[in-house]
């Protein structure tokens, strides 16, 4: 049970305010206090949600852009290759000894 000087203070906000008044704040305050949450957590989930779009997109062109460098990556390895059997080809024609090719470099 509240103390007297509660009560009294409850009862002296009940005659300033009237009755009305102390449930149309205490309305508002819990009206706010659930509509303000809710607010909140969509403006939260909507900014989540077009967070999560972009960077979605900056995933996709960065893989674009990966396997369109894997492609010109394979592409001089086998043009690589292909240089290296005609040179060994043309040599061995001449009757020349090529030094040895240094061996391909290591992926990262």
């Amino acid at each position: 049970m509240p103390d007297e000087s509660t009560k009294d203070l409850l009862g002296q906000a009940g005659v300033w305010l009237g009755g009305g008044g102390i449930l149309a704040g205490l309305g508002v305050l819990l009206r706010g206090l659930i509509t303000g949450s809710l607010g909140q957590e969509k403006e939260v989930r909507d900014s989540l949600a077009t967070r999560n779009e972009s960077l979605q997109k900056e995933r996709d062109a960065a893989e674009a852009a990966e396997r369109k460098m894997t492609g010109y990556r394979d592409a001089w390895r086998y043009q690589a290759q292909l240089a290296r059997l005609d040179a060994e080809e043309l040599a061995r024609k001449a009757g020349v000894t090529l030094p040895p090719w240094p061996d391909a470099p290591e992926a990262p």
